[in-house]
């Protein structure tokens, strides 16, 4: 009984992370959508975090990257740095 115990749970266990993994946007609505699953992970930690973006996402995230490096370009370094 105990032997049949274990293994069941060995079993369900074995289930739930196989059925975890399997949640990248395998749908055809998902990747239609060009929907994209990244983990990260924060430097000295292990615990990852997964971060799903439609390519629409990803594209504005991009524009809005290199809006703000050219406005930085613009502006010039800040301080005086000819009091040096």
């Amino acid at each position: 009984m105990l032997k049949v115990l274990i293994l069941s749970i060995s079993l369900l266990s074995l289930g739930a992370c196989t059925s975890a993994g399997n949640k990248s946007g395998s749908s055809a609505a998902s990747k239609s959508a060009g929907v994209r699953c990244e983990k990260s992970v924060k430097i000295g930690s292990h615990i990852g975090k997964r971060r799903c973006t439609t390519k629409k996402q990803r594209d504005a995230e991009k524009k809005q990257a290199k809006e703000m490096l050219e406005q930085n370009q613009r502006s010039g370094p800040k301080g005086d740095r000819n009091s040096l």
